[in-house]
């Protein structure tokens, strides 16, 4: 690409207006492509496929389902603000019973702590903590079916094309 990378540390829930209105080049951080944000942004080639899942303590025994999961009537799933996790836990379980918080890391302590019963996340994502911090396990059930990240750019960015030609490379 002959270029070299200035990298910007900023918050998820206003990353993708930053794109949008040109402050920033482009952005990658697991974003997954939609309809919705592709009205606001423009997207590079998806570079990877995934499914949404639930990631529960590895000691669990009362579900193994997100349908059993609502069958407790009594249950707190976590996830992330502004996420497209964030969307399929209020989608799937109620606004009521979805505490998000500003980062996963967080969510992920909520659940090794006892105080939430999963954690709504993708499977990539849920499978680093596994390996990192051991004591979960993952759902076989996908909640959401097969979706693709990519990255995202101002609309109109002339970056779009070399970086698909780089990621086919």
């Amino acid at each position: 690409l002959n270029c070299v990378p200035v990298f910007e540390e900023t918050g998820w829930d206003g990353m993708l207006i930053a794109v949008a209105n040109g402050e920033v080049d482009v952005a990658g951080d697991g974003i997954t492509y939609t309809e919705e944000r592709d009205e606001a942004v423009d997207f590079s080639s998806l570079y990877q496929a995934y499914d949404e899942t639930l990631l529960v303590r590895e000691d669990e025994d009362r579900f193994s389902s997100a349908d059993e999961l609502l069958a407790l009537g009594d249950y707190v799933v976590a996830t992330q603000v502004g996420t497209t996790n964030e969307i399929t836990a209020h989608e799937l379980f109620g606004a009521e019973n979805v505490r998000s918080y500003q980062e996963f890391g967080a969510a992920i302590e909520a659940l090794l702590n006892g105080d939430v019963d999963a954690v709504v996340v993708d499977r990539p994502a849920a499978e680093g903590y596994i390996t990192e911090r051991g004591a979960m396990k993952t759902l076989e059930e996908s909640l959401s079916g097969i979706q693709g990240l990519a990255f995202a750019f101002p609309p109109g960015s002339d970056l779009i094309e070399p970086v698909n030609a780089a990621m086919a490379y």
